[in-house]
């Protein structure tokens, strides 16, 4: 007697995996995300353990399955893949406007630094980056103060960094990934019961927060580590101090422009930067030949 097996469908993915609920069955009930999106997902696999100071990055089979309630998907391996980049696998959904994760991962794409990539894809692979960067807003009350005006604000930043001619490739490098990160500690400062962390300062919350993506560029690279630490910490920024490396000052200046752009969008905004006024016609010099 011959039976018909039917065929089964299985996707392989690269993904992000998050564990949104254990059940007393051994059933955890996931979301896998990834560029284009996320998908529902079960799984009866043992548990992988989840990282708290980074998202679990994985190669992940699942089976789709059709439901009652709609579509779902089940697991049947997940295979941790630390190394992968954590750019590829951020959903397009995460930015408040459509093109800013994008955005963000053409900036990154622009830094050649191979060490400095690790350092940016460790970054945002902790938990609040990968997840809370893309909604946190650059401040309370003054520029960027909205939803995802931290991304909009570092990533602009990054941008000019990468358009600005006459930069050794070290330096912009540098610049993109000190832009990137310059701001991150806001994070934890503006999360519900990060008001204590004020009386550090966003600076030396952000470097804190990072040890530990600071320390594995420093196994790859000591020099970057030190120039990286230098510039997060903003302590060259202390009475007319110099940075370590110039590109701080043009990363400094950007983060100004960039401020000082945003508050000319809100015209009545009570620290709108000052601008000159057009000279007037009897104030122009002319010179004759």
């Amino acid at each position: 007697m011959e039976i018909e097996i039917p065929y089964v469908r299985t996707i392989l993915i690269n993904a992000i995996v998050e564990q949104v609920h254990t059940y007393d069955s051994g059933a955890s009930h996931l979301r896998i995300l990834q560029e284009t999106g996320q998908i529902d997902a079960w799984s009866w696999l043992p548990s992988t353990g989840q990282d708290t100071e980074r998202v679990l990055k994985a190669e992940v089979c699942a089976m789709p399955l059709e439901t009652s309630e709609g579509e779902t998907h089940v697991v049947t391996r997940i295979q941790p893949r630390p190394e992968l980049d954590v750019f590829s696998l951020i959903p397009d959904q995460f930015g408040k406007r459509d093109d800013i994760v994008f955005r963000c991962r053409d900036v990154v794409d622009a830094c050649e630094s191979e060490p400095l990539r690790r350092f940016l894809s460790n970054v945002f692979s902790m938990p609040a980056v990968y997840r809370n960067f893309w909604k946190c807003q650059a401040s309370k009350a003054h520029h960027h103060a909205y939803a995802g005006g931290l991304a909009v604000h570092s990533i602009e930043m990054a941008e000019n960094v990468r358009d600005t001619p006459r930069l050794t490739g070290m330096e912009r490098d540098v610049g993109i990934a000190h832009a990137l990160t310059h701001d991150v500690g806001k994070l934890w400062c503006y999360a519900e019961g990060g008001a204590h962390l004020y009386a550090l300062g966003h600076e030396l919350v952000g470097l804190a927060q990072l040890h530990g993506a600071l320390e594995r560029l420093g196994c790859d690279w000591p020099d970057g580590a030190v120039a990286m630490r230098s510039l997060l910490s903003g302590q060259w920024k202390r009475h007319g101090g110099k940075p370590l490396m110039a590109v701080g000052s043009l990363v400094r200046a950007y983060d100004q422009a960039s401020a000082e752009n945003d508050l000319r969008l809100h015209g009545r905004h009570p620290h709108r930067p000052w601008s000159p006024s057009k000279p007037s016609g009897d104030n122009v010099l002319t010179f004759r030949r």
